[in-house]
């Protein structure tokens, strides 16, 4: 684990030396803290912090680049006193203009650690996500209707086992499309129509699953 620490933190850190004379790229650092217990999963205290890099003004540019890159490092302490810390590095790479001149493409695969001790089992995970967008059709009067696709695939193989059982690997995946209309009357509102599926697929039967859903969203933005 502590390798992996050092890696994605000298890795990011690069990318962010490199990028630092070039004023598009902005860096956001962020520091989460909570404490409390109950719940499906009880525990005492939970801390994460993360580093990203981010290039927020590439509408439009058809050439493939690097978007972001992200390293987050978390602790979690249990109530039998046991504890995790965990890694996690990913990427955002894409282009806009691939099928048409507004649509986008952008592809993030994203590996993660977790080290457990005690009653929790440590795992690696590795995932690819793709998300694409695009409008499908605008009127003056009526408004704008965009579509949205985004799905991943992971991997998870577990770094021990309970006594008596054998090693667990996962298979997720995960799937959302989501019609979205902006009204031109009103139109720092957004209406979302979004199907989402989620699914594992295990060695151990028990934890195999599929769940699907679909709901409305209303977003409202006030202007700047």
């Amino acid at each position: 684990m502590k390798s992996f620490v050092v890696v994605a933190g000298v890795l990011t850190a690069a990318v962010i030396a490199a990028s630092s004379a070039h004023a598009d790229w902005q860096l956001h650092p962020t520091i989460d803290a909570e404490w409390g217990q109950g719940g499906y999963e009880p525990y005492r205290q939970w801390t994460q912090g993360s580093l990203s890099l981010s290039r927020p003004n590439l509408e439009f540019v058809p050439t493939p680049q690097l978007q972001s890159i992200s390293f987050g490092y978390g602790r979690e302490k249990y109530l039998d006193d046991t504890h995790a810390n965990w890694g996690e590095l990913s990427f955002d790479y894409g282009s806009f203009g691939v099928l048409n001149e507004w649509d986008w493409l952008v592809l993030t695969p994203r590996i993660l650690l977790y080290d457990a001790n005690g009653s929790h089992l440590g795992y690696r995970e590795a995932e690819l996500g793709l998300e694409y967008g695009t409008p499908i059709a605008a009127w003056k009067s009526l408004g704008e209707f965009s579509t949205y696709l985004w799905a991943s695939g992971s991997r998870r193989e577990y770094l021990g086992a309970y006594e008596g059982y054998a090693l667990q690997r996962d298979w997720h995946f995960a799937m959302m499309a989501t019609l979205a209309y902006t009204s031109s009357l009103i139109p720092q509102l957004t209406a979302e129509l979004r199907y989402e599926l989620d699914g594992t697929r295990s060695n151990f039967g028990s934890e195999s699953y599929d769940a699907h859903s679909v709901g409305l969203y209303f977003t409202f933005e006030p202007a700047p």
